[in-house]
């Protein structure tokens, strides 16, 4: 009998995953024969550093590679946190109902997909079947919990996935709104809508209204979900903005909100966000902080924060957002240069360009301005799938001299580069 699933598909499950830890390999591969062809398409295909995630017995026939061990025991929802919480690159699974079962589940489906097959029939048969990760876009940004509760008893908002708290024109922002149901309760009527408002005149700027369907996200004991993809207009104020849910019932009558809800609009305030001005007498947010002097003639510039990614798809643009300050003026206009380097240090690709698409120059610059610099780098041929590592600098473009750039401890650093961060390219 199973207790701890909610589903027969659960039970399944469950009596699935409980095989992957029946083979106890003490050490040595257990099916060492069956993992030859996937042995050898990784050889061919993974990157050393991707991270395959097998059973805790069968970690022993991957020797040499990142590996994640599924624990023995684990029922499935233990395994899809898991895995939700890691993203492994590749996972290896057994044929049968768990794997059937975990390829009918939204969260896994739409994240991995099989590219190898193996199978042994002697002396015992087994079938093996490599899954290769492919991010959604819906897996950015962290689990929040949620700000509020609605007066139903059919539903229950546990939390929401946000892809970014900034805005940028011309880029879609993803939400995902988690929900459990209560059983027995009947929720097909229920809608939610999703706003984006502007906080200062509460014009609204987006709105979608959306059912309750399988969710393809883990948070605890949600099962539901709603998701979003925020058209951002590229005549969209740099201001601040809220993003507001509600609920109705089928009738069209708003469902209240208990606790410190917004009683009047019937809505609550699922998180605040921004359209960054691109000049500001305060610090904007930023995804990293940052602590570099870059030297001129005049002053220091500090580098004080920055948005980059943390994986691209081959032939994606890479988008980068730098934070600058000053605390003197800016005779000279110094040009930002971002390079793109190989795991060897060679130039893959670059940017080269004046801070703000060159609208905002060094030389205009006031003491105590907060100038946020975005950046687009368009490879010039498709980054190859690898690890990459951004830097940044400036430099004066007569004299194609480097600005001296110091740590936050007042260390030269190298080559007068801020080495920014690194990126994988899947």
């Amino acid at each position: 009998m199973c207790w701890t699933m909610r589903t027969p598909l659960g039970c399944f499950l469950l009596a699935g995953i409980v095989l992957l830890g029946l083979c106890s390999g003490c050490g040595r591969c257990p099916w060492d024969s069956a993992y030859l062809d996937l042995s050898a398409w990784l050889a061919t295909y993974a990157l050393p550093s991707e991270v395959i995630a097998l059973a805790e017995s069968d970690v022993a026939c991957l020797d040499g590679r990142s590996t994640l061990a599924i624990p023995s025991g684990v029922d499935a929802f233990e395994l899809l946190a898991l895995l939700d919480a890691h993203r492994p690159d590749y996972i290896v699974g057994r044929e049968g109902l768990v794997w059937d079962g975990l390829r009918g589940q939204p969260w896994f489906y739409e994240r991995y997909e099989p590219v190898a097959v193996s199978r042994r029939v002697y002396p015992t048969a087994v079938a093996l079947t490599l899954f290769a990760y492919s991010p959604s876009p819906f897996d950015r940004g962290a689990n929040s919990p949620a700000p509020g509760e609605f007066a139903t008893d059919a539903v229950v908002l546990r939390g929401y996935r946000l892809s970014s708290t900034t805005l940028t024109p011309g880029l879609p922002l993803y939400v995902a709104l988690l929900w459990d149901d209560v059983p027995g309760r009947d929720y097909s009527g229920l809608r939610a809508t999703l706003r984006l408002v502007a906080e200062s005149d509460n014009r609204e700027w987006y709105r979608s209204q959306a059912s309750f369907q399988p969710s393809g996200l883990i948070w605890d004991d949600a099962r539901l979900a709603q998701r979003y993809v925020v058209t951002i207009p590229d005549d969209l104020p740099q201001a601040d903005y809220a993003l507001r849910i509600g609920l109705t019932e089928q009738s069209g009558r708003p469902v209240p909100v208990l606790g410190d809800g917004d009683v009047a609009d019937q809505e609550l305030l699922l998180a605040e966000v921004a359209h960054p001005p691109d000049v500001a007498r305060a610090p904007t947010p930023t995804e990293f902080a940052a602590d570099y002097r870059l030297d001129t003639a005049q002053g220091p510039i500090k580098l004080v924060g920055f948005d980059a990614p943390s994986r691209v798809q081959p032939g994606e643009d890479v988008r980068v957002t730098l934070l600058w300050t000053t605390v003197g003026e800016i005779a000279d206009n110094y040009k930002v240069f971002i390079h793109v380097l190989r795991k060897d240090g060679t130039l893959a690709a670059q940017s080269d360009g004046f801070p703000v698409f060159g609208l905002y120059p060094t030389a205009r610059w006031q003491p105590g301005d907060f100038i946020r610099d975005e950046h687009l780098i368009a490879p010039v041929e498709d980054l190859a799938r690898g690890d990459y590592t951004l830097v940044v600098g400036l430099y004066i473009e007569e004299s194609a001299t480097r600005s001296p750039v110091y740590d936050g401890d007042g260390a030269r650093v190298p080559d007068d580069r801020i080495v920014l961060h690194e990126f994988a390219v899947r």
